[in-house]
């Protein structure tokens, strides 16, 4: 086996062995607790002024607080309040207060048949 192949072989599974240990080292940090525990999915049961309120998977509700600085997304623009409707599929990120509430720092739309 020639050096060049040699170098190329060592090289290419360097590159995977990092990639792995950087995966399980992400996975397990506090960044990525705090990434995943603050979203929340579900579909929307109820609009009510500056709050929604949608149900998960699980059947459990969840009362969402909006205000002026929640951004409402639908793919990668920004949209209004009016498409927060009954029956909507959306990704909350915000966080929760001592009472349960999430305060919604964004709030996606998205179509489930989309998703793969």
């Amino acid at each position: 086996m020639s050096k060049r192949t040699r170098l190329v072989i060592i090289t290419g599974l360097s590159i995977l062995l990092l990639g792995v240990i950087f995966s399980f080292g992400w996975l397990n940090s506090p960044l990525f607790d705090n990434w995943a525990k603050n979203q929340y999915f579900g579909k929307i049961s109820a609009v009510k002024n500056d709050l929604i309120i949608i149900i998960d998977k699980k059947n459990n509700e969840k009362n969402i607080i909006l205000d002026e600085k929640t951004r409402i997304m639908t793919g990668f623009r920004s949209v209004s309040r009016e498409q927060l409707v009954p029956n909507a599929s959306v990704i909350v990120v915000g966080k929760s207060d001592p009472e349960g509430n999430i305060h919604a720092k964004v709030i996606r739309i998205f179509n489930p048949k989309n998703w793969r």
